[in-house]
């Protein structure tokens, strides 16, 4: 656990994850909750930065710094408490207990800069049994019309 200033810095979890990064996404598939998440850049950025010992503070200004657009410890908070949420975090600081700020609070204040907002999508993982078994967990089946058409021509 880092401490800078008596703040806890975050630790981003690895075990039990399979990591894959396209573009500039991050996919994390949770091998225990059998999830995938898809972190956009801004919160790939923010848990990457999740070693134990960075400050929010720091996180934030490399969040800035690398997407060329302002991002303060507020911005840090929200993904933070989406990866928390999300059981991507093995220690995170402790957060503001007004609930923090919203996705939609974010987008107004930062306007052009929205880059900078992090997101975290995750999605249920099937097991390899639904999976197989097609679309809505069914098994697929094959209908065969036959007929003759009439009038055309």
């Amino acid at each position: 656990m880092g401490f800078e200033d008596g703040e806890r810095c975050p630790r981003a979890r690895r075990d039990g994850l399979t990591v894959e990064t396209i573009d500039n996404e991050v996919l994390v598939f949770d091998e225990v909750a059998q999830r995938v998440h898809c972190l956009n850049r801004a919160a790939a950025l923010v848990w990457e930065c999740c070693d134990g010992t960075t400050p929010v503070a720091e996180i934030a200004d490399k969040l800035g710094s690398d997407l060329g657009a302002a991002a303060d410890e507020e911005v840090v908070h929200f993904a933070l408490r989406q990866l928390a949420e999300q059981d991507l975090l093995e220690d995170a600081p402790a957060l503001p207990s007004d609930g923090g700020v919203t996705r939609r609070q974010l987008l107004a204040r930062l306007g052009v800069a929205a880059v900078v907002v992090p997101v975290v999508t995750s999605i249920v993982a099937p097991s390899p049994a639904a999976a197989a078994s097609g679309p809505g967990g069914l098994t697929e089946t094959t209908t065969s019309v036959t007929g003759t058409i009439t009038g055309v021509g």
